[in-house]
């Protein structure tokens, strides 16, 4: 539990390394937080659909443009920082620059590279960024 809050205490430390597991617990932290969130959303009525659930559009063009409500997009917003630190630390430790992280606006390709890169290993040795915290 502490390492899947790391990211939060490290808010926007854009420096060092952080190892996989730090980061995808992280991003199990930030899809349940947002799933919590947006179910509050939609019991307290903030939901985009509280009133016409039933003749919702539930394809994939309907789910992809649901975004909770209010309490969702705040704690997007809260987290938006700490997750972008962490991805950069993560590019870090496998021996990647910070520049990396623009393939994200690359759709599809630039995703793949970067999930490529998020799964790869450790880089096993002292780099520009520090020494790995261990190995995974």
């Amino acid at each position: 539990m502490t390492e899947m809050l790391t990211p939060i205490r490290r808010y926007a430390d854009f420096r060092g390394r952080s190892d996989r597991g730090e980061f995808w617990l992280f991003m199990l932290f930030l899809i349940a937080g947002w799933l919590l969130f947006a179910l509050i959303d939609q019991l307290l009525g903030f939901g985009r659909f509280d009133r016409n659930w039933q003749t919702y559009n539930w394809g994939l063009v309907g789910m992809a443009d649901w975004n909770g409500g209010f309490l969702s997009m705040m704690f997007w917003l809260g987290m938006l920082i700490p997750t972008i630190a962490v991805a950069v630390r993560r590019l870090h430790d496998a021996n990647h620059g910070a520049g990396w992280l623009l393939l994200f606006f690359v759709p599809v390709i630039g995703w793949l590279v970067l999930l490529i890169f998020y799964t790869q290993a450790s880089w096993p040795v002292v780099n520009e960024w520090g020494a790995p915290r261990h190995f995974d």
